[in-house]
């Protein structure tokens, strides 16, 4: 028999990476909303930095709509997400699609996901996994400059309404009885709550300062068949999650006078980003232990394209984001975001490698989303 312990920490794990950690929404560039999960340096793949104006983690960077916005009249954006994970013999999804109204100083956004996957997890000994999970979320952001006169600072939060569901069943093969369930687990979002605050500063915002606190309570349902008796045993437990990011998002031209003007090489210059995520991991389930862990995460994001390289500069601006992580952990992304006439939409794709512990060797990560928004006449 495989150790139920293994079990719970990886039920646990999953939940955390594919539901929990940094789900919340971020801004494409100049315009466009996406609300997307992040996985290992998949968000560095994407801008998913704490303290990146096109960052997605931190709910406070909702605000940043209002500086390619007219604040004074709301707005509606949508988007939808979707990414396909895989490693060793495990496949999975992850969809997601959010709407929102942004109206000076506030952002208000409801987020819906979804999330599957099945396979042998290689810290299983052969048992083969199937987990289901939903979420429902509320994000409100809140502009502290534009509402009480707080230079560069902004507040957020994500709430999880109450409705998420996570199931996750093993089988094994027993001779003579074909494919068996031998555990069955249901979890129940006891709270989950994350709270940002970003903080931006110096010429042309070029220095931007970020953090959240995501706290997670699971309680679960788990049954346990002997395969040998044919007796069952059901255990409840609870899980107690917490998640940290603290960072910085910077434009390191800009403090040094290179990207004064209107030339090619000065937007150029002004468009590079650095960025750097500490991340602080705690899963603690009662009566196993506490799993704490901090990853480093770094990368960079700049036009890909300049200008006078471009032949729809007036359409379409063309970015690259790449990052890496002291997990192991790399990402690379490709981003377009509309220009003139198409200023309305936004999409990118990446692709990102993270070792998968439990799960597997090394976990692939591919994603694609777009975003959109309206007008709103009320």
């Amino acid at each position: 028999m495989f150790n139920f312990r293994v079990l719970r920490v990886v039920a646990a794990a999953l939940v955390a990476a594919l539901v929990a950690t940094d789900s919340g929404a971020g801004l494409g560039a100049d315009l466009g909303l996406k609300s997307e999960f992040c996985l290992y340096a998949d968000c560095s793949a994407r801008q998913a930095w704490v303290a990146h104006e096109w960052g997605q983690s931190n709910a406070a960077t909702l605000v940043e709509v209002f500086d390619s916005w007219d604040g004074n009249k709301p707005i509606s954006l949508v988007s939808a997400s979707w990414f396909n994970v895989h490693g060793g013999d495990i496949d999975g999804y992850i969809g997601s699609g959010s709407a929102a109204v942004a109206w000076v100083p506030v952002v208000v956004q409801l987020n819906y996901a979804s999330a599957g996957i099945d396979g042998a997890p290689r810290g299983l000994g052969g048992a083969e996994m199937d987990l289901e999970t939903t979420r429902l979320s509320l994000s409100v952001a809140l502009d502290l400059e534009r509402s009480v006169g707080i230079k560069g600072l902004s507040v957020g939060i994500i709430s999880y309404i109450p409705v998420a569901t996570d199931s996750l069943a093993l089988s094994a093969d027993v001779p003579n009885a074909g494919k068996v369930t031998i555990a069955d687990t249901r979890d129940n979002v006891t709270y989950n709550l994350s709270m940002g605050v970003l903080w931006e500063t110096g010429d042309k915002d070029w220095l931007r300062l970020g953090a959240y606190l995501n706290a997670v309570e699971n309680s679960s349902k788990t049954t346990m068949f002997d395969l040998d008796t044919g007796e069952s045993l059901r255990l409840h437990q609870s899980s107690n999650l917490w998640f940290g990011r603290v960072g910085t998002s910077i434009r390191p031209f800009v403090p040094l006078g290179m990207t004064d003007g209107d030339t090619v090489w000065s937007r150029y210059r002004r468009e590079f980003k650095v960025s750097a995520d500490l991340r602080i991991t705690s899963i603690s389930i009662p009566g196993e232990g506490v799993d704490d862990r901090a990853d480093f995460f770094a990368g960079i994001d700049t036009l890909l394209l300049p200008d006078h390289w471009n032949p729809v500069s007036g359409y379409v601006g063309f970015y690259g984001i790449t990052g890496v992580g002291t997990d192991g952990s790399w990402g690379a992304g490709f981003g377009m975001y509309g220009r003139g006439n198409l200023q309305w939409l936004v999409c990118d794709v990446s692709y990102s490698r993270a070792p998968g512990r439990s799960l597997a060797e090394n976990l692939a990560v591919q994603s694609f989303a777009c975003a959109a928004w309206l007008p709103l006449s009320l």
